[in-house]
């Protein structure tokens, strides 16, 4: 007598698929996102290899002098706050920054530390926001921008030393798939959301009641 070969993992979860096309369509929405990050992952990576190589990207190690203080007065490489909205602003819009490294010490603790980018004709605006990564390194999307600004978040009666700044530290491979967190939420969120609308979507369609499936 023959007897029916077990099934394995793959046959399993192939039928458990079948069943329930939702699940299927949730793991294929997450599978998406998650290809569609790892190519804008490799994509920075190989952009910024090429923008070394071809002298447009180089690393550079700034002093006060390369940034032009906003609400603050300056005394030697000590700065004064004057009003509730400091900032430092990279004064040579011709130079191409992809990362800030930059070390203040502060008389009051500051609230929060950010950094701003700018191509050529833009504005800053909060949608070119940079936070500080793990290490303290503010991050720029490939390509970067060509004008900075940097918000020390303190406010009035503050006394900032300036100690160090670079721009453009060559980057190791693996650091480029290091995610954010704002990445980390919407990689947790939004595929989640596209395929509940897509479900939704599928179900409203005609004969395509109870898809979900039991059982």
């Amino acid at each position: 007598m023959n007897k029916t070969p077990p099934k394995n993992a793959k046959h399993r979860l192939g039928a458990l698929l079948r069943r329930r096309p939702g699940a299927a369509l949730l793991l294929g929405c997450y599978g998406a996102a998650l290809a569609v990050a790892l190519g804008w992952h490799l994509w920075g990576f190989a952009a910024n290899r090429a923008a070394y190589a071809s002298g447009a990207l180089a690393y550079a190690e700034l002093t006060l002098d390369d940034f032009t203080p906003v609400d603050m007065e300056r005394r030697g490489d000590v700065l004064f706050t004057l009003g509730g909205d400091p900032q430092l602003v990279l004064t040579d819009a011709q130079r191409r920054v992809e990362n800030l490294e930059i070390e203040l010490s502060y008389s009051k603790d500051p609230l929060l530390e950010t950094a701003y980018w700018a191509t050529p004709g833009q504005e800053y605006a909060l949608r070119r926001m940079a936070y500080p990564g793990a290490d303290g390194t503010y991050l720029l999307p490939p390509g970067g921008g060509q004008s900075l600004r940097f918000d020390p978040g303190t406010v009035a009666g503050n006394e900032i030393t300036f100690k160090r700044a670079v721009i453009n530290t060559r980057r190791p491979f693996w650091a480029f798939f290091l995610p954010s967190a704002g990445e980390v939420a919407s990689l947790a969120v939004l595929p989640g959301l596209v395929a509940a609308a897509l479900m939704v979507l599928w179900q409203s369609l005609p004969g395509k009641k109870g898809v979900t499936g039991h059982g």
